[in-house]
């Protein structure tokens, strides 16, 4: 009697773990892709499959969970040294707001990596950021028309970023100085 109660709790407890093992929840915020034996889940149509907040099943010890969190991100890019149309030299710091916009391109791309996005984005918004102060002057970039840069730099960041999945919801350049060098011999001119 007492083996039969151990071997049914035994069994019980076995049972308990593989239901376990079957159930998932995707959190507020997160969304989550399915891997079958390491590659993406799809549906019969050939789309991947992004699970939704919510409880979800899968086959435990064959398929496994990938959550990222879809909620914006900031991304502080340090100082750039740039030229500018009269061939001066400015430093830029600027920040980008970003989201996961296409999770299954985003995990294609980057391998969901979050640091491995931020370099990509980084990489493309330095050359958007180069080109768009190339051509227009220290002056310019200091008065009014830095609105245009940020949004030309937007636009151009948007454009790029959609390759890896990526929504860029904002940026904002923080400041726009002179290199130290400039800087003095500015003030040697102004005296």
């Amino acid at each position: 009697m007492t083996a039969l109660k151990s071997l049914g709790a035994i069994v019980g407890l076995v049972l308990l773990v593989v239901i376990m093992g079957c159930i998932f929840t995707v959190s507020e915020g997160q969304r989550a892709l399915l891997l079958r034996l390491g590659k993406l889940t799809t549906d019969s149509a050939g789309k991947v499959l992004v699970y939704e907040p919510g409880l979800h099943f899968k086959l435990p010890f064959i398929n496994t969970v990938r959550e990222y969190d879809v909620r914006l991100r900031t991304m502080a890019v340090n100082e750039s040294r740039i030229l500018t149309e009269g061939q001066k030299y400015v430093i830029v710091d600027y920040y980008v707001k970003w989201r996961i916009d296409d999770l299954a391109r985003y995990f294609q791309r980057t391998g969901g990596s979050p640091l491995r996005a931020e370099s990509l984005l980084e990489k493309r918004l330095n050359n958007a950021l180069r080109s768009s102060i190339g051509q227009i002057t220290l002056l310019e970039l200091i008065s009014g028309e830095r609105a245009n840069v940020m949004r030309e730099l937007q636009r151009a960041a948007d454009a790029t970023a959609e390759d890896i999945g990526i929504k860029v919801v904002d940026v904002r350049i923080k400041r726009a100085d002179l290199p130290e060098e400039v800087a003095l011999s500015v003030f040697e001119r102004m005296r």
